[in-house]
């Protein structure tokens, strides 16, 4: 082999590893806002939770797992916040339902 073609190789390989190891780490740092997410999820930090599970999303658009958690986790923080501001509503503590129905608006909106 030349030295020309013996340096694209060299070149190719290169570019090779450097793809792989953008999509190793992406794919970790995806995992990781997955599992960060559904921790928090668990400890009762919804909103954070569901920030984190939407970022595994967009750093990994094609898991089906991560966007179907992020659906599961934003449809319960929805009813959430609907049952509570149906209930206070219901005990005519209007303030309290607003609030409740605005947090709602704003999750159904992202």
């Amino acid at each position: 082999m030349n030295l020309a073609a013996n340096m694209i190789m060299h070149t190719a390989g290169r570019l090779l590893a450097y793809a792989l190891l953008g999509f190793f780490l992406f794919g970790c740092a995806a995992q990781n806002a997955y599992r960060e997410g559904r921790s928090l999820l668990a400890q009762g930090k919804n909103r954070e939770g569901l920030a984190r599970i939407e970022e595994a999303t967009r750093l990994d658009p094609r898991s089906v797992e991560y966007r179907a958690a992020y659906l599961q986790a934003r449809e319960r923080l929805l009813n959430t916040w609907i049952t509570q501001a149906d209930r206070a509503r219901n005990e005519r503590r209007y303030d309290d339902a607003e609030q409740a129905y605005l947090q709602a608006q704003q999750i159904a909106s992202d």
